[in-house]
């Protein structure tokens, strides 16, 4: 079958997939929400009319982050307690302002320089958050605090007011007008310390783009670029960074949504008949034995990851019917190497050995590190711009070190 490449084709296809899905248990969406490069596996093809395509993904995302609500938050929480992974953002956060912290204090430079971070995705605040305790645990790491100009980017506005609540503490007239609400907030410690008043930015990633070229020293993002299904967002990444600027993403990561092979299992969670898989299957050529072929290609990380996913999307759906609230579980989920690699498209350096050039990353041991140790279902990864003087085809003084033993 041709893939679908012509725009009513597509939104076709599109109104396919939401009326057949609309009848399961939890809300799929569009099916332009899944990250764009696993479009082609379910019959699309994606460069004819890649900039309907990503403008429908924007539309669909952005009006869903803009309704987001405290309940639906708790419900996903919830959801993720109830397959026992309820300290996965909260790990993920600490290991990302661990290392975030890390490569900041490496390019500190005694003081003789300035941050701007961006706080992509930034929710309640609590990524920030924990930069700032990473830095308040060591006197060193506390002298980087007024030289750390913070910018929170966050579509919701009720996220956004809790976030700076946390970092600065609500107003007077809030404490009056939220009550208890607000009684477990800030100010943080480190705030009086703080190079300036955190910026607050309701937007979601694309306010990133009307950002001058290399005026970023480094963006951070947890759990966030999931809800970003375009590759070539790293491109724009890289050009908004400083020469030397850094990126350091927190994420879950799964490949359910790479092949519709991958998506039988799921609508049978969620209540599926026979009939509705089988007109499924007709209609993305799903053959029998296509699961267990494209599972073959993952490694057993990546398939123990699936597995929790595939667990998650009923729960998730049970416990949002719960509190009369509605998410869309296709998201841009991919796996770890895949991300790796569309930073790298992006002219983004992930390559360890590269990295070690960069002085942010002196006595990082690996760029890329998984959260749990048995699955890859999150990770956090780090990349950067390269200044040119330090692309060129130098020996590192560890590879120097090498050579000289294997010639001794």
């Amino acid at each position: 079958m041709k893939p679908a490449s012509e725009i009513d084709e597509l939104k076709q296809l599109d109104r396919y997939f939401k009326e057949l899905t609309d009848k399961l248990a939890g809300k799929c969406g569009s099916i332009f929400r899944i990250a764009h490069q696993y479009l082609a596996n379910w019959g699309m093809d994606y460069l004819k009319n890649k900039e309907w395509i990503d403008a429908a993904a924007k539309q669909h995302y952005y009006k869903e982050w803009r309704k987001g609500t405290d309940r639906a938050n708790e419900a996903i929480e919830l959801a993720i307690g109830d397959i026992k992974l309820d300290m996965g953002n909260i790990s993920m956060n600490n290991q990302l302002a661990e290392l975030a912290v890390k490569i900041l204090f490496n390019m500190y430079n005694k003081g003789k320089r300035t941050f701007n971070i961006y706080d992509v995705g930034a929710g309640a605040g609590d990524t920030t958050i924990a930069m700032l305790d990473a830095m308040s645990r060591f006197e060193n790491t506390r002298r980087l605090v007024p030289h750390c100009y913070f910018h929170l980017v966050e579509p919701s506005g009720l996220r956004l007011m809790k976030a700076r609540w946390a970092i600065e503490g609500p107003t007077r007239e809030e404490r009056i007008l939220f009550g208890e609400k607000t009684s477990f907030n800030g100010p943080h410690e480190l705030y009086e310390k703080m190079f300036d008043i955190p910026e607050y930015v309701q937007n979601s990633h694309l306010h990133l783009y009307g950002l001058e070229p290399g005026s970023i020293d480094m963006i951070v993002s947890n759990a966030a670029f999931h809800h970003i299904p375009f590759p070539d967002h790293f491109a724009v990444i890289a050009e908004k960074l400083k020469e030397d600027g850094v990126v350091v993403l927190g994420d879950w990561h799964f490949t359910v949504f790479k092949h519709p092979a991958f998506f039988v299992d799921i609508m049978k969670s969620l209540g599926a008949d026979d009939d509705m898989v089988k007109d499924f299957r007709r209609r993305f050529r799903v053959n029998e034995g296509d699961e267990e072929r494209q599972r073959a290609n993952l490694t057993e990380r990546e398939r123990k990851a699936d597995d929790i996913k595939i667990q998650y999307i009923p729960a998730e759906a049970r416990r949002l019917t719960s509190v009369g609230e509605e998410l869309f579980f296709f998201e841009a989920y991919e796996s770890i190497a895949d991300r790796a690699a569309n930073m790298g498209s992006g002219g983004l350096v992930t390559d360890m050995e590269a990295l070690r050039r960069h002085p942010g990353f002196k006595g990082v041991a690996n760029n890329v590190n998984p959260v749990f140790t048995t699955h890859d279902s999150a990770a956090i990864i780090a990349a950067a711009n390269l200044p040119k003087h330090l692309r060129r085809n130098r020996a590192t003084k560890g590879e120097r070190n090498q050579r000289r033993r294997a010639f001794a």
